[in-house]
């Protein structure tokens, strides 16, 4: 083999020539040039200082780094071409098919919202390939997310999947995004991956049985496994920290329940379980697991141990726990899911209303929305 040029010094958008292993080096814009990020080595730059500068120069850097057969070069660029993208897909199609005989192929379909002209108000776009559904994207503008489309468009997806011999289905979501939603819709939350400083990306799946058919979430699990809600609380921010120290594991949602709820909840010392408050046609039901917590009822304060329970009828008296002892409290929370459920909140200036999607609306008592 012929021995590899030496490499050439160029500058940002310089065009090297063909098979020159060029550098186009310049300082690495995360660590500074520094090769370390807080004592670590950067993984931008490798620890060099350094990055390659340049499509051109990239090209030519990394092709001096191969050992290509003659003919063969090296290009890169953003955004290729959608039949160069084909035809890596095609090949790893090839090579998959050779080594699995009939798997299900690759498709992708969609499912679209529009206007009374046609255009695109959201939709959700699918992927499905060897017995498994990939929801590639959901997207609903703000005025559509009260009228349960999410949940439409995702029973849609699934029913169209298991007409092509799906079994299991898989979706992304930011934690900032919709994992609460997708937790609804019956999708156990399988890993997570950082995106600092933004939060974190989850991934979550229906799983199957083992005859093929698709399950709404696993069969079984261990609750303390299950991680923290996202979202602390709904309600508005200066109610909030009233709440500062409850973490929900929710757990029904993960089977698919829909006629009830059932979370697993910790309050830290000081905490409450939500602001004191009474639903118009939800029921609730409280199992104390671990701690002390005050069960507050109207004006009447009784403290619960571990094996007592509490159950509040819609329509009721307001009521709420608080932790005023010393070590966490934990229990169990179930609750119905009455449409056109309300709530009040005799201490705060506050009204909720159960919206179609499952979620609330809050009003201050005159009536302004929050």
């Amino acid at each position: 083999m012929a021995d590899k040029p030496q490499s050439t010094k160029l500058n940002p958008g310089d065009v090297a020539p063909p098979g020159t292993p060029a550098t186009g080096e310049g300082p690495c814009p995360d660590c500074q040039g520094k090769g370390q990020i807080n004592g670590q080595r950067c993984r931008t730059c490798d620890g060099s200082g350094i990055v390659i500068q340049g499509w051109q120069a990239a090209e030519s850097h990394y092709a001096g780094r191969m050992d290509l057969p003659p003919g063969v070069t090296l290009s890169v660029g953003d955004k290729p071409a959608e039949a160069d993208i084909e035809a890596l897909a095609d090949g790893l199609e090839t090579f998959n098919e050779a080594a699995w005989p009939g798997h299900q192929p690759w498709e992708e379909f969609a499912l679209f919202l529009r206007d009374a002209e046609g255009r695109i108000l959201g939709g959700l776009v699918g992927q499905v390939y060897a017995g498994w559904l990939f929801i590639r994207f959901l997207s609903l503008p703000q005025a559509l997310r009260r009228h349960r489309l999410g949940a439409g468009l995702m029973t849609a997806a699934e029913d169209r999947a298991r007409t092509r011999g799906c079994h299991s289905a898989y979706v992304d979501t930011f934690d900032f995004q919709a994992p609460d939603f997708y937790r609804k819709q019956g999708y156990a939350e399988f890993a997570r991956l950082p995106y600092p400083p933004k939060g974190e990306r989850i991934s979550a799946a229906q799983a199957a049985h083992g005859d093929g058919a698709v399950t709404k979430g696993p069969i079984a699990l261990r609750a303390a496994d299950v991680p923290p809600r996202a979202r602390a609380t709904s309600y508005p921010a200066d109610l909030a920290a009233k709440i500062a120290g409850r973490e929900k594991r929710v757990l029904g949602d993960l089977f698919g329940l829909a006629n009830f709820g059932v979370n697993l909840t910790r309050l830290a010392p000081g905490a409450a379980s939500s602001l004191h408050h009474a639903h118009a046609k939800q029921d609730e039901f409280v199992y104390i697991l671990e701690g002390t917590p005050t069960l507050v009822v109207g004006t009447e304060a009784r403290l619960l141990s571990p094996g007592d329970c509490a159950g509040f009828a819609a329509g009721g008296a307001p009521h709420h726990l608080v932790n005023r002892g010393d070590g966490d409290v934990v229990y169990l929370e179930v609750g119905d899911r009455a449409p056109g459920d309300s709530a009040t909140y005799p201490e705060d200036d506050l009204v909720a209303t159960a919206d179609p999607a499952g979620g609330w609306r809050y009003t201050r008592k005159d009536g302004t929305p929050l």
